[in-house]
């Protein structure tokens, strides 16, 4: 008798998992139907490893690429070729039923599809929280874990909520990416400019010739660039975020060469007062979206904020 009824209720949860499925989700004004949940996940972006890992999600290959240390353990599941080059082949034998990628990944997505079904998930930095938000949302749906992708965000939005709120009371905030010998600036709107409402820092407005140099500088013009950072240098931004791309693929920094090219930036005050945040460049270059890259960088900047060099 107790054996049958440990049968009835094993088939009652059990049914109550299937109960989920079919499941359909609508990415990038696609609709993609679910009848059962992924198990076999190829994924082809580091931030949204980093989002699926969160979840407990655990894919069974990625492209090859640098991860951070809790990313680890993946590091010997890089068998489907790189972002911009899977390999078709491996992902053929690996036979998986579902495929994640980003914007790096996204020209081979016609391609990717004929495999197995192709979710883009990228993020874009113009409504950045909102793209994160609606991933952990949709990732909660595909496999069954609505209210883990729930209180995943819910920390999240608590924790830049109080960001936020520091972030507004230190004033304006300058972000500088450096890439080979220089400095570029980078605004809402550009590629990094999502660091602006993330962490409550007011840019600082741009003027119609602040804004034309700003425009003309991404041309890479050393002395369009000096140009540009003199104009910024006047309105003085009480914090610099600072993101170094020569170390976000295990190369060297080329921070020193960029102060040399560029000395002024030691003229603002932010820097001379150490208001410089040098942001984690393989977790923002590479793991750009990543539930735990965004969560490590709120918290740290908040204890920034809060305790000053």
């Amino acid at each position: 008798m107790k054996r049958n009824i440990f049968i009835l209720l094993a088939l009652f949860f059990s049914t109550l998992v299937s109960a989920q499925y079919p499941v359909t989700v609508t990415i990038k004004g696609k609709n993609i139907t679910f009848n059962t949940q992924p198990k076999r996940i190829v994924v082809y972006d580091f931030g949204e490893l980093d989002t699926l890992d969160s979840l407990g999600v655990k894919p069974i290959a990625i492209a090859k690429g640098m991860l951070p240390e809790y990313l680890s353990q993946y590091r010997d599941k890089a068998l489907a070729g790189s972002l911009f080059k899977p390999d078709f082949a491996a992902l053929k034998r690996l036979k998986p039923d579902l495929i994640i990628i980003g914007a790096r990944t996204r020209a081979m997505i016609a391609q990717l599809s004929d495999i197995a079904p192709t979710l883009d998930m990228s993020i874009s930095p113009k409504h950045f929280l909102k793209d994160m938000q609606q991933n952990l949302t949709q990732y909660g749906e595909i496999f069954n874990l609505p209210d883990v992708a729930q209180q995943r965000w819910v920390t999240l939005a608590q924790k830049i909520s109080q960001l936020q709120r520091e972030g507004r009371q230190q004033g304006t905030g300058l972000v500088l990416f450096t890439m080979k010998n220089e400095f570029i600036i980078h605004q809402p709107g550009d590629r990094f400019g999502m660091l602006y409402p993330i962490t409550g820092l007011a840019a600082i407005s741009l003027t119609d010739t602040i804004a034309a140099q700003h425009s003309s500088a991404k041309q890479q013009d050393p002395a369009k660039i000096t140009a540009m950072l003199k104009a910024y240098l006047s309105s003085e931004p009480n914090w610099i975020l600072l993101l170094d791309r020569g170390l976000a693929t295990g190369g060297k920094s080329k921070m020193t060469d960029a102060l040399k090219q560029f000395p002024i930036v030691r003229d603002f005050a932010a820097w001379q007062h150490k208001r410089v945040f040098q942001l984690d460049a393989n977790q923002w270059y590479l793991l750009t979206g990543g539930y735990r890259s965004v969560l490590n960088f709120v918290v740290s900047l908040n204890n920034a904020f809060n305790n000053p060099a």
